[in-house]
């Protein structure tokens, strides 16, 4: 049983190294940006990525806008993506899928409109609760 640790012992601060033939092949796909997706109204190099991963550019009417156009970011673009690892890929389209926790437009916020309707207006009927409980 000892000679079984000391050889363990010895074999494991070697390192080996396995060849194989096998070659991995990179995922290529495209995330569709949606209205609420942090990434609206951004250049498209701006992004940051994780580690073996690379933008291609935009699918927008059809057409492929190479990243080397750096264009901006628009709601219905699809963005062209490429995991070099197929390990990379459920974090890339994580990354490229993120949105705001709510709708939000640059140009208009549902919030304002939404809280707006419920606050109450400083009409003749609140005045006149106002006073009687004053009174």
């Amino acid at each position: 049983m000892k000679s079984f640790f000391s050889q363990w012992n010895q074999s494991s601060t070697t390192t080996f190294v396995l060849q194989t033939n096998q070659t991995v092949e990179p995922s290529l796909f495209g995330v569709l940006v949606r209205t609420n997706s942090i990434y609206c109204g951004i250049h498209l190099k701006a992004l940051s990525l994780p580690e073996q991963c690379s933008i291609l550019g935009i699918l927008r009417n059809r057409q492929v806008v190479p990243l080397a156009e750096n264009p901006v970011i628009f709601r219905g673009d699809y963005i062209l993506a490429m995991a070099h690892h197929p390990m990379r890929t459920p974090t890339l389209k994580w990354i490229l899928n993120k949105v705001h926790p709510v709708y939000y437009s640059s140009h208009n916020c549902l919030l304002k409109s939404q809280f707006s309707a419920q606050l109450p207006t400083a009409n003749q009927s609140n005045l006149s609760q106002l006073l009687l409980t004053w009174q």
